[in-house]
């Protein structure tokens, strides 16, 4: 099966060819088959599709020395870290009901390499880093401490075995050259589901064919959104391992207020004259159970991921909709039809804390080809702008940051669910805070592999 949209410049031109006979540059333009992506050896996984694990650590580094940081990402490459390969085995052993086996992965910043002597790769973006960039968060003093300063490096660790997991984690938290910043624990909740208590990672860009068929099934063969996404949106060049690839990984520890984002979902729906149910699914765009708003004014449908928002006027689905900003389906044709494909991202969050734990939240990682046209992009202009995709529509009220310029009285409700209740404008609650994060590149495994001799 082809994406949508089967050849891009952005990308460069398809082959008919396969894996075999060309290199992986040639295959950026399109999705992959199968026997492609086992082929992808030099890959790392969790990029192409999600690790699936129940449980993880994710462990920041500074570096203190460049030769022994260099040995130990050089031994964590041989001895740890996943490739695609690997991953889509794990994925097969969890499939038929087995241990799937531990998954890691490694990711550096700009800093990381830097500091390891190397000149980092190109992305503009990723140069500058997150605490430079502009995304209205608060100042990086107001960070947990871990996230200030400089940090070099992300291991990403994951199993099913909880115990399995600590003990992986032991042994890569010290190194020679190396120094802990931040330890943090993440855990499925259950059902698929955040704090907030809504279903989540239901949309999520495809690269492989048989992930694509299998939507293509589980939505009867409907084609209104089509999660097919060519390679090129994923995965960059690596500078220092020619004709291998990697990806840029976003990263971000989003607490959220709970207690808040109750008490909001309460407040709409006292303003508007209609359910908690209701009024929560149009600040999320999906019910709890992840039934569209825009299909349905109450739950029962579950997590339906085959529509779009062409001609969907916000009565329905208001555009202040957290799912709706963060993924406009159908709502840039007017640009081009390419728009919604190259700025999508391939989430793969985590949630942390249990519920009732003092501070709970989303460890929110993505990856993606160009921060800036993908990960930024999103968060300024579709999240954080109040007059995107309309004027006066106000900013995403879970994930968007507001500008200080912002002199709208509150996103726009309107619902044509309850027409009766005319709309309004309400200002829903700050519940989503960001305490720390940083831009890093995920490298092809020959790279990491070549450190040891470096």
């Amino acid at each position: 099966m082809s994406p949508r949209i089967a050849t891009s410049a952005l990308f460069g031109a398809p082959e008919t060819g396969g894996a075999s006979a060309a290199s992986l540059s040639g295959l950026l333009g399109r999705t992959v088959s199968l026997d492609e992506a086992r082929r992808m050896t030099a890959v790392q996984g969790n990029i192409l599709f999600p690790h699936g694990r129940r449980a993880g650590r994710h462990l920041l580094f500074r570096f203190t020395a460049a030769e022994g940081a260099r040995r130990w990402l050089a031994a964590f490459a041989h001895e740890a870290a996943s490739s695609v390969p690997a991953e889509l085995r794990a994925r097969e052993r969890g499939a038929a009901g087995e241990h799937a086996g531990p998954f890691a992965g490694v990711a550096l910043s700009a800093a990381g390499y830097e500091a390891l002597g190397l000149e980092p790769p190109a992305d503009r973006a990723f140069r500058k880093g997150m605490k430079r960039a502009w995304l209205n968060d608060r100042p990086e003093q107001e960070w947990e401490p871990g996230y200030q300063g400089d940090v070099h490096a992300l291991l990403v660790l994951a199993d099913d075995d909880g115990a399995a997991l600590d003990a992986m984690a032991a042994r890569w938290m010290e190194g020679d050259g190396v120094q802990l910043v931040a330890d943090e624990r993440g855990e499925e909740l259950g059902g698929d589901r955040e704090h907030f208590g809504f279903r989540d990672n239901i949309s999520q860009p495809l690269f492989i064919d048989p992930d694509i068929e299998a939507a293509q099934r589980e939505a009867g063969g409907a084609r209104m959104w089509d999660p097919a996404t060519p390679l090129g949106v994923v995965l960059a060049a690596d500078p220092h391992a020619p004709g291998e690839y990697g990806s840029y990984l976003a990263y971000r520890k989003l607490e959220q207020d709970v207690d808040a984002f109750h008490a909001g979902t309460r407040a709409l729906a006292g303003s508007l004259g209609v359910d908690e149910a209701l009024a929560g699914a149009l600040v999320i765009g999906r019910f709890a159970d992840g039934t569209p708003v825009t299909l349905a004014d109450q739950p029962g449908l579950g997590p339906v991921n085959d529509f779009d928002y062409a001609g969907e006027r916000g009565d329905r689905c208001p555009f202040a909709s957290h799912v709706r900003r963060s993924n406009p389906r159908g709502e840039l044709d007017d640009l081009s039809e390419t728009e919604d494909l190259v700025n999508r991202i391939a989430r793969r969050s985590m949630p942390y804390g249990r519920p009732g734990d003092p501070a709970v939240g989303m460890l929110f990682l993505c990856f993606q080809s160009d921060i800036g046209r993908q990960f930024e992009l999103i968060q300024n202009n579709w999240l954080n702008y109040p007059h995107f995709p309309r004027v006066q529509v106000g900013p995403d009220p879970i994930a968007g940051q507001r500008n200080s310029w912002d002199a709208t009285p509150g996103q726009r409700w309107d619902t044509a669910w309850r027409p009766e209740t005319g709309g309004a404008a309400f200002r829903f609650a700050e519940c989503v805070r960001c305490r720390g994060g940083e831009y890093f590149f995920a490298p092809s495994l020959p790279f990491l592999h070549s450190l040891e001799s470096a």
